[in-house]
């Protein structure tokens, strides 16, 4: 089963999930993926262990276990593509993710400009499985942020994945193009492979009013990403 989703302007297209597709104004509470999922939805933006896409959700306390792969941008072991007002808490993956199209992660594929007002918080989350494909923008918990309006906050996380896109990927996120993005207090101890890499945020824009604190990593401290 696949669902569509357009809400305030953005369409997610055809979206797929181990618990729900789509969902506006939600909250998911304790909620266990098992199942493997094995996309190739033409045209389609959102594939998570959890939820395809939301907008205005809270994911609180949610795993997945099953093994995901796809050829759709936005797909992530908890949500595929996250909008609005919403937080991803206490989550976390152990199996691995794979997308040809890229925007792919452990715990978040992408945080979208679904509403007039974007701001996901993703907190104590942890990722253990490893991610990759053949695509762009792969991280152990974010995969990517749209442009300008998304702010987006990502806390306490862990990734122990091996991280493996052809072209961008970071051990926490792959990049970002928000000009309001925080990354305090994660630890990554993931390899990561790739064309353009870092083992905490493999882009940034150069406007960004990013604060990276305490970020600890495998094999160096990064506390000052790269530019584009």
């Amino acid at each position: 089963n696949s669902s569509s989703g357009t809400d305030a302007g953005v369409e997610y297209g055809v979206t797929l999930g181990g618990i729900c597709d789509f969902a506006k104004n939600t909250t998911f509470s304790h909620c266990t993926n098992n199942c493997t999922i094995n996309s190739n939805i033409n045209g389609g933006s959102g594939v998570g262990g959890i939820v395809g896409a939301g907008i205005n959700c809270n994911i609180d306390s949610c795993s997945n276990f099953g093994r995901i792969t796809g050829n759709e941008l936005a797909l992530g072991g908890i949500v595929g593509a996250l909008g609005g007002i919403g937080t991803v808490n206490f989550c976390f993956n152990v199996a691995n993710i794979n997308n040809a199209s890229g925007y792919v992660a452990g715990i978040v594929g992408e945080i979208s400009d679904a509403e007039d007002e974007n701001n996901v918080t993703i907190t104590n989350c942890r990722n253990e499985g490893a991610v990759g494909g053949g695509g762009s923008n792969g991280g152990g918990i974010l995969g990517y942020i749209e442009d300008d309006g998304p702010k987006a906050t990502i806390y306490a996380c862990y990734n122990k994945g091996t991280i493996s896109n052809s072209d961008v990927c970071g051990g926490i996120c792959g990049a970002s193009e928000a000009t309001k993005f925080e990354v305090s207090y994660c630890l990554n101890e993931g390899i990561v492979y790739g064309n353009v890499t870092d083992y905490s945020i493999a882009r940034i824009r150069v406007d960004c009013s990013t604060a990276a604190i305490g970020i600890i990593t495998k094999k160096s401290i990064s506390t000052n990403p790269p530019e584009y």
